[in-house]
């Protein structure tokens, strides 16, 4: 698609062919863990959208790269980028479709604050987080009811919240959801990542569960692991190699 969208554009100098190639290819390579050719073609995307008066991909893009870059620890670029979003989006009306990148990007922005502030100990700063990332959380779940591309991701975050404030039992539940959705939307990229969480997460030595829905941990990193391998998945591999060495498991 982006390679059909790329000629079009080129062919015939339409403009929207262009940015939309900008905006997939991010979130593609942005996807597979490309990160610097993901803002590179990010920065592109922008520059062409903000020539072009085009807000409403500007919006996206903002908002994918700065996710990358929550990715990558830069957290106060992060917070730049996601600010030029918001000022954009005070500007326009958006339908859920457009406004997805956006509020998963918030949301995954307060867990990262969330997960810091937990190590720390600082009980306020924990509780201002938790805060913040539920009701970033159900944004992201309210707009992924009407519109299915970030559903599974959504919903694995969601797990993830709850696993990070001791409500394990809620958790499963998230985790249970993301992976029906991720089946039956066929989202094995996004599922593959689910797996991966449920094994990491089960194997942790607070956990109160050694397995979700019959499975246990050592089989949702196999899972995971030819996921990986058959998408061709090298950051989610060495990942999942730095799970096993710090659980000190063989998937043999």
């Amino acid at each position: 698609m982006i390679d059909r969208l790329s000629e079009i554009a080129d062919v015939y100098e339409h403009d929207w062919s262009r940015v939309s190639k900008y905006t997939l290819n991010t979130s593609l390579l942005m996807k597979y863990r490309k990160f610097n050719d993901a803002l590179i073609e990010s920065e592109e995307g922008i520059n062409f959208s903000r020539k072009k008066d085009f807000g409403i991909w500007a919006f996206q893009l903002y908002s994918l790269k700065a996710r990358i870059h929550i990715m990558l620890g830069d957290i106060n670029e992060a917070e730049n980028l996601l600010d030029s979003a918001k000022k954009i989006l005070a500007e326009i009306t958006v339908v859920p479709y457009y406004l997805s990148h956006f509020l998963l990007t918030q949301f995954i922005m307060n867990l990262y604050r969330l997960k810091i502030s937990i190590k720390s100990g600082d009980k306020t700063e924990i509780a201002i987080n938790r805060k913040r990332s539920i009701k970033t959380g159900k944004k992201a779940v309210k707009n992924s009811r009407k519109e299915a591309n970030d559903r599974t991701e959504t919903y694995k975050l969601m797990g993830i919240f709850y696993w990070l404030i001791n409500n394990q039992k809620r958790a499963l539940n998230w985790w249970s959801k993301s992976v029906k959705e991720g089946e039956h939307l066929r989202a094995h990229l996004e599922l593959s990542r689910t797996y991966m969480e449920i094994g990491k997460r089960l194997l942790e030595p607070n956990s109160k569960y050694k397995s979700m829905n019959g499975i246990k941990a050592e089989e949702y990193l196999v899972k995971a692991r030819n996921m990986f391998e058959e998408m061709n998945l090298q950051w989610d591999l060495e990942k999942l190699e730095m799970v096993k060495i710090e659980s000190n498991i063989s998937l043999d």
